[in-house]
């Protein structure tokens, strides 16, 4: 089970969690919607493609759901915080003096440098298996707090909003200590979620738009989903904190176009993709 305590008790990585996380899928009864189409989530602004070409899997995938997804280069949830306008703390503390990882507790800190861990190993393993070139790790930012009135650490203002990005042109994932003090209500897998959905957004920077879905946020959230199902022995509680995750992180309509992220049901949906196909599941749906 993930928990708080998961860095130092989660079973050893290269004993899979699939059959117990498709057993909790069982038990949830439910049933992945078809994909006819996959509706775009929000693209990557100036996304640079390379020339890595997906290889082909031996059956074709058949991704379900049209989830709009994603945290990533868009915010998510409303942002509330202490600091002033100008940079300082309403004590007089200099915001660069602060380092935003003190505002998270111990363990929400140790989670999200397992969960990068979790989703390098992963890639590390598996990128080879199905696409071409060479896998390279983004680099990892990591905590800015969108409260301290200056920009996000990819140059932008994100309206106050806490959102998880991935920066195209610095090549990097950072999070907002506002959405990781979420964590508090859904637990250590809103955090794993968060990182494995961003380092999803890395991997499709190195990809031929052919290798993507039309909505990269879905297909983010489907490479979430081949991650957890090759990381962790998931349990049902933890399939229904990842269900309560996506509902917290969906919008509230269908996804009809760019930027749009998806409901919750429709991440969730594209999440179980990969979960139960793997990165070949998150393959376009040709």
């Amino acid at each position: 089970m993930i928990n708080n305590t998961t860095t130092a008790s989660r079973q050893h990585r290269s004993v899979r969690g699939v059959a117990a996380g498709l057993a909790a899928l069982a038990i949830l009864a439910l049933t992945p919607a078809c994909m006819s189409q996959v509706a775009a989530g929000e693209t990557a602004p100036t996304t640079t493609t390379s020339s890595a070409a997906p290889v082909a899997p031996s059956a074709d995938p058949t991704p379900t759901g049209d989830d709009t997804a994603a945290d990533g280069d868009r915010g998510e949830g409303d942002s509330t915080g202490d600091a002033s306008t100008d940079g300082s703390s309403t004590d007089g503390t200099s915001a660069e003096d602060t380092d935003p990882d003190d505002e998270l507790e111990p363990w929400m800190v140790e989670v999200l440098d397992d969960a990068v861990l979790v989703a390098d190993e992963f890639w590390e393993s598996n990128w080879s298996d199905f696409y071409t070139g060479s896998y390279t790790a983004p680099s990892v930012e990591g905590t800015y707090d969108s409260a301290d009135g200056e920009p996000d650490p990819c140059g932008g203002a994100r309206g106050g909003a806490p959102t998880a990005f991935y920066c195209v042109d610095g090549d990097f994932i950072a999070w907002d200590t506002e959405l990781v003090k979420e964590a508090d209500e859904y637990g250590a897998v809103f955090l794993y979620l968060i990182v494995a959905h961003e380092w999803g957004h890395a991997i499709q920077a190195d990809l031929d738009d052919t290798a993507k879905w039309a909505a990269e946020e879905l297909q983010a959230d489907c490479y979430a989903g081949a991650t957890f199902a090759d990381s962790f022995d998931l349990t049902k509680d933890d399939m229904l904190a990842v269900k309560a995750s996506f509902q917290r992180l969906g919008d509230d309509h269908a996804w009809e176009q760019n930027p749009d992220h998806g409901t919750g049901d429709e991440r969730w949906n594209a999440f179980r993709d990969g979960f139960n196909g793997g990165v070949a599941g998150c393959f376009p749906n040709d």
